[in-house]
Order: C-alpha cells, then sequence, then structure tokens
C-alpha cells in the first residue's frame, strides 16, 4: 500500500517465521556473507543468531531421542 510503513527493514531476507517472530538474512550494512538475525515483529527486537549464513548452519544441531 501507498504511504504503508514495511513490516521489515528494506535490505532483509526473510528465511523463516510466522509473522511475529522472523529469521533473516541482514543485508543492511554488508552485500556478501550477512548475518542471521531474530526479529519480533511484535516487540521490535532484534538481535545476531550467527555472523553468517554457514555458521547458522554449523550452529544448527539435531535433537533426538534415544530409547
Amino acid at each position: 500500500m501507498k504511504g504503508s510503513r514495511p513490516l521489515w527493514p528494506k535490505h532483509v531476507v526473510l528465511i523463516s517465521g510466522d509473522g511475529h517472530w522472523w529469521i533473516a538474512l541482514d543485508y543492511r550494512d554488508r552485500k556478501e556473507e550477512p548475518p542471521v538475525i531474530y526479529i519480533e515483529s511484535d516487540g521490535g527486537t532484534t538481535f545476531e543468531l550467527a555472523k553468517n549464513f554457514n555458521s547458522f548452519l554449523v550452529g544448527l544441531c539435531h535433537w533426538g531421542y534415544e530409547d
């Protein structure tokens, strides 16, 4: 809509979320190797999850259950 405020900052690429929170790539300060950030759209909270996408993937783990 014309004149409406965007839901997220320009140069932020959303990866996943539900409308209340998002995981995104933040290209605002970098053109390459952007940090992965968490955005909470309701409260305006934003923080860095990883310094880049590769670090984010390496930090993921599988939480399995043992029998």
